[in-house]
């Protein structure tokens, strides 16, 4: 599944505006806009596209699917899919994954 985060974290990383990065893959501002913000889903034509802009895998933009009733593989997507945090948003959900982590294991 397309990951809208994941798109915007990697252009963030670099420091692209999505202006620039509209520019280096070939579509509109709005597109990149629109597809940042789930409004649109891209075709894998316009990720491969976006992700050679970014000089990363299409697969780097796609969110891997967590299993039903698995919280370690849904939280592992959840992660992987998170903007860029802070090291006290790293902090906190350390300490949540920890709880979840615990509560799995006595279950």
């Amino acid at each position: 599944m397309f990951s809208p985060p994941r798109l915007r974290a990697h252009r963030h990383r670099q420091g692209m505006t999505a202006h620039a990065l509209a520019h280096r893959a070939g579509v509109g501002t709005d597109w990149v806009e629109a597809v940042e913000s789930g409004a649109h889903n891209p075709t894998p034509e316009k990720v491969a596209a976006v992700a050679e802009a970014l000089q990363i895998t299409p697969e780097q933009l796609y969110a891997p699917e967590p299993e039903a009733r698995d919280n370690r593989q849904y939280w592992a997507a959840v992660a992987a899919t998170a903007p860029p945090m802070t090291t006290r948003d790293i902090d906190s959900v350390g300490a949540i994954l920890r709880r979840i982590s615990r509560r799995d294991e006595t279950t």
